[in-house]
């Protein structure tokens, strides 16, 4: 208490009162955290502000230390969060209760990522600046105490100017005070820092009638399927740019009853456009379900743009076309949540750990979740691992979209309107989050064979057996690699020939017959090819078996049931 005494308490006023008369002061009491008293932006008193709104005539602000520091520069960088709270009794209602609560609403008025509750202070032993974007204050000459240390308030106004933010914090607690009166919120658990979660006594659901709180996930009874034969509306929902093509869908899906939506992110002109041109095909799959909520199909498979793709499945020769074809709506409507991708290289099974400390270069969403966590599932602690498959391309049923009410998309989607983030790292932060949303699992590594043998009816008897047949195609692909080096090397083919052959002929290209290693190499190619396709005639015959893939889910199969 006196270290924090020593560094923290002090009055901080603006540099330029002409212009800016702001001001607030910090002070030590019993109670936890720091105590933040006298704040004023721009002539205005917060405090009473807040006692106008919620009728409070004293508005406790404590300021509470996260996990957060940051070395820069040869400082410290603390983070520290602003909670309100009451010190008198009764049912206070809006913004400020008898329990602290998280400020949700004024933390989810954001710049740059940054909530309106949030103070950074600088540890060092300098001039003591206050920074706030364009405003630049310090410590007044005459301290409560000496010194404290810098501290910079990183606010979500625009500025110059604190009179327009001093409007927009007056209405966002009238919106609190409107939207959320009432004792129903006093039991979510205060977000102190990013991540850091308190968990005040209360019930495990907040609404009278039992509803879960607004942003946990919710909880989903396994579908039953329609019975064998019967039709299932089916839509196929794709984001592209101007200059990918997706002509496939209409020629190699005719027929297939795939309602297809091509969403065109970057020609606000296209008859199906997302609002912004953000977050990858992370926005255009939310904006579909948004759009479609009332009348959602029975099922919803969400693809990238390009047919042919290295995260499809190989055992599919990468073609999402034969991927639509073998995909089983059955799976999907007993699972909800299916990602198309069941090979478990990238993305399991544990890929990322948002709470570690060291960035991983290779792994740049990783801190990116992090950072982002608290404005994505307020209320929601951080978990260690988090990890499914790679690439965000996935199939729902309508039922388990609509366990999740149609509000929550939309919050999911302004978040990625209003992040800061680039294009690229935000629809990558989703790529590692799809499967949370919809199951509830912060972990979601089925089975491989489970996942090809009941998803697509391609079965090998077990995991090991499956990567066993990856193996041996990624053998290949190295083999035809060392051959096609060798080829170029030993000079069998001039120029012409190798730009002119494709690797396959190639590889039926006569060697020099004093050179074993091209013997060796086309052999090994022609054995092991030989190998896989015996392989996969296999798996494709015991997936035929609705039995085995029952087996191969590890459910109970019943006469009828079909797959």
């Amino acid at each position: 208490m006196e270290e924090a005494d020593k560094i923290y308490t002090g009055t901080y006023s603006a540099q330029d009162t002409a212009k800016v008369n702001s001001s607030f002061v910090i002070s030590i009491d019993d109670g936890p955290g720091l105590k933040l008293e006298q704040w004023a932006s721009d002539s205005q008193d917060i405090s009473q502000v807040v006692k106008a709104l919620n009728g409070i005539e004293t508005p406790d602000i404590q300021l509470y230390p996260t996990r957060l520091q940051q070395k820069q520069n040869g400082c410290v960088h603390q983070s520290f969060r602003a909670v309100f709270g009451s010190t008198s009794s009764g049912g206070s209602l809006g913004l400020v209760t008898g329990s602290s609560i998280s400020w949700k609403l004024v933390d989810s008025y954001r710049s740059g990522n940054i909530g309106v509750d949030e103070f950074l202070f600088e540890l060092d032993a300098g001039t003591g600046r206050y920074v706030n974007r364009s405003l630049i204050v310090h410590l007044t000459t005459n301290p409560i105490h000496p010194a404290p240390a810098t501290l910079m308030r990183r606010s979500t106004y625009t500025l110059p100017g604190l009179g327009i933010s001093v409007c927009i914090f007056a209405l966002i607690i009238a919106a609190w005070h409107l939207l959320f009166a009432g004792d129903k919120w006093r039991s979510i658990p205060q977000k102190v820092g990013l991540g850091d979660v308190i968990h005040s006594p209360g019930p495990s659901s907040y609404m009278p009638n039992g509803s879960p709180p607004p942003f946990n996930i919710s909880a989903f009874i396994p579908g039953i399927p329609k019975k064998q034969g019967a039709y299932y509306s089916k839509a196929l929902v794709i984001a592209k740019t101007k200059k990918e093509d997706t002509a496939w869908t209409e020629s190699k899906l005719e027929g297939s009853d795939w309602d297809v939506s091509i969403y065109v992110v970057d020609d606000p002109t296209a008859p199906l456009h997302p609002p912004k041109n953000k977050g990858h095909e992370a926005m255009v799959y939310l904006t579909y379900i948004i759009d479609n909520y009332d009348n959602l199909p029975d099922i919803m498979a969400f693809m990238h743009a390009h047919q042919f793709a290295w995260h499809n499945e190989e055992i599919f020769e990468l073609d999402a076309v034969e991927m639509l074809r073998r995909l089983s709506l059955e799976r999907v409507t007993r699972e909800g949540y299916m990602n198309m991708r069941c090979h478990w290289s990238p993305g399991c099974p544990d890929h990322l750990r948002p709470g570690v400390i060291d960035e991983d270069i290779g792994k740049k969403e990783e801190r990116l979740i992090t950072k982002a966590w608290s404005e994505i599932f307020p209320g929601m602690d951080i978990p260690q691992v988090l990890s499914q498959p790679c690439c965000a391309q996935f199939v729902l049923s309508r039922e388990r979209v609509r366990t999740i009410p149609r509000g929550r998309f939309v919050h999911y989607r302004q978040w990625l309107i209003n992040t800061d983030m680039r294009d690229t790292m935000s629809g990558r932060v989703w790529e590692y989050i799809w499967h949370l949303v919809f199951t509830g699992q912060e972990v979601s590594c089925p089975s491989q064979n489970a996942c090809l043998c009941d998803g697509y009816g391609v079965c090998f008897g077990g995991d090991e057996e499956v990567n066993y047949y990856y193996r041996t195609l990624w053998r290949i692909r190295d083999a035809n690699d060392e051959l096609k080096k060798w080829q170029e090397m030993d000079g069998t083919l001039d120029e012409d020939a190798r730009m002119r052959l494709s690797l396959d002929e190639m590889a039926d290209a006569e060697p020099s017959e004093d050179d074993s290693q091209g013997i060796l190499l086309m052999a090994e190619v022609e054995e092991k090819t030989s190998e896989l396709a015996r392989l996969k005639k296999e798996a494709l015959k015991k997936g035929a078996d609705p039995v085995y893939r029952a087996w191969a889910a590890g459910r109970q199969y019943k006469a009828g049931d079909g797959y």
